[in-house]
């Protein structure tokens, strides 16, 4: 085979991407969550251990077909549609909701700014279960109004929040949003400690 190449969040690429063991920790985990009959769970993660490509691989292992990644940044979503686009190797996979784009709510594979997809008349669009895998990138901030509208309205097979700092400084508790349910966890320093961050 080919040799791998080491790419900045540590993954493996020869002939297809591969999970880092941060990642396949994280995918461990999150599976037996689910085969407990777990619906949703955050991942706490230090910045560059690769929470997305993470929730690209889990989509996977899920065999979700309709996805929702939700940001706050267009320039996050963009990142974050061609992370999932290099795993499951489909240039096509997946819209931008946000920045005045107009979107079938019919669309499966939907990456939507926070600002747009909650507005009612957005929101009221899309059925309730349309979507069976949904992620909430920077979940810290699932306490705010538009994020609480979001969450409480889908009802997926599996939501996943991804965040580095579940500690606010409001002292609200986000991680009631997953009912505690925390499928990984590895903190910068232990994350340096193991050498996948320097």
């Amino acid at each position: 085979p080919p040799a791998a190449v080491e790419h900045e969040h540590g993954w493996a690429v020869s002939d297809k991407i591969q999970p880092n063991p941060a990642q396949l920790e994280a995918m461990e985990g999150l599976a037996q969550l689910r085969e407990k009959g777990v619906q949703k769970a955050v991942v706490i993660a230090a910045m560059g251990v690769g929470k997305t490509y993470l929730a690209a691989f889990d989509f996977c292992a899920f065999k979700g077909k309709k996805l929702l990644f939700i940001a706050h940044r267009e320039t996050i979503l963009q990142s974050a549609l061609d992370s999932f686009r290099k795993v499951l190797k489909n240039d096509s996979f997946g819209a931008i909701l946000g920045g005045g784009r107009e979107i079938d709510p019919r669309e499966d594979v939907l990456f939507a700014m926070i600002q747009t997809l909650s507005q009612e008349k957005v929101l009221n669009s899309y059925c309730p279960d349309h979507f069976d895998y949904v992620v909430l990138d920077e979940f810290h901030h699932g306490e705010a109004a538009s994020y609480r509208r979001v969450i409480e309205y889908f009802h997926p097979g599996f939501f996943l929040g991804l965040t580095a700092t579940p500690e606010r400084m409001d002292g609200r508790d986000v991680l009631a949003l997953c009912d505690y349910q925390i499928g990984y966890e590895v903190r910068l320093l232990e994350a340096v400690d193991r050498g996948w961050l320097s």
